[in-house]
């Protein structure tokens, strides 16, 4: 493994897990510590990207779109034909700037900055950085997207039953995507310094949790790969 510079946290996880509650609350807590943060969301990036490619590509095929009305991100990355797009045209653009971003931000020395990466894949392009992944149990992720008033319109839902079963297929969704397009499964523990069940824990507890435990991964009380397992047992997605 590369030597470990500066403090790189990659963090990924399911669908509605609260990945970016943890991104917003780690950067208030670091502050407070006097450390200066700077964070990259790839998923922000990537969404309206998919999206909007997704509309163009109804445009040009009206007999899905007379069945599509209102399309949702699970629906695109779930639809047999435009996921081909996906994988050939958006992921190597995605995974290629997170991997120059991740060489950037190594190449020197900057004890006083917190780097937080926000992406599928970080924990595998940023091999230098603590790499946390969040879990939740399904049925809560789909009451969680249902009632965000935050998300865009391809997330808003008719009902929580919708919610639910959207959340899930997008979730199942982008494990296969991602075995067929890397051969990686998300779900495989060792691919995480960390796993979090956010399904009954706090914003404050999940972000007392990776500051403990980067913590200590930092000054080599944690081995690298080594889980923490809150909530979370083998088997469990």
């Amino acid at each position: 493994m590369n030597e470990i510079k500066n403090k790189i946290i990659t963090i990924s996880g399911d669908p509605a897990s609260g990945k970016s509650t943890a991104v917003k609350g780690l950067k208030s807590q670091y502050e407070k510590m006097g450390y200066t943060v700077k964070i990259k969301s790839v998923g922000k990036d990537y969404r309206p990207i998919v999206m909007n490619g997704y509309m163009r590509f109804l445009e040009e095929h009206p007999e899905k779109k007379k069945i599509i009305k209102n399309p949702t991100l699970a629906q695109a990355q779930n639809d047999p034909e435009y996921s081909k797009i996906i994988r050939r045209d958006f992921d190597t653009i995605v995974d290629n700037y997170t991997e120059q971003y991740g060489k950037k931000i190594s190449s020197k020395s900057t004890p006083d900055i917190v780097y937080i990466i926000d992406a599928r894949l970080a924990w595998q392009r940023i091999p230098n950085s603590f790499a946390v992944r969040t879990i939740i149990d399904e049925n809560v992720a789909g009451q969680r997207a249902f009632n965000d008033q935050t998300r865009g319109q391809e997330d808003s839902y008719a009902s929580v039953e919708d919610a639910i079963k959207a959340t899930k297929e997008r979730k199942l969704g982008e494990i296969e995507r991602y075995k067929a397009r890397y051969g990686v499964d998300l779900t495989n523990p060792n691919n995480y310094d960390l796993i979090i069940d956010t399904t009954n824990l706090t914003p404050e507890q999940i972000v007392n949790l990776i500051i403990e435990k980067e913590r200590e991964y930092r000054e080599g009380k944690t081995q690298p790969n080594a889980i923490e397992r809150k909530g979370f047992e083998p088997g469990e997605n």
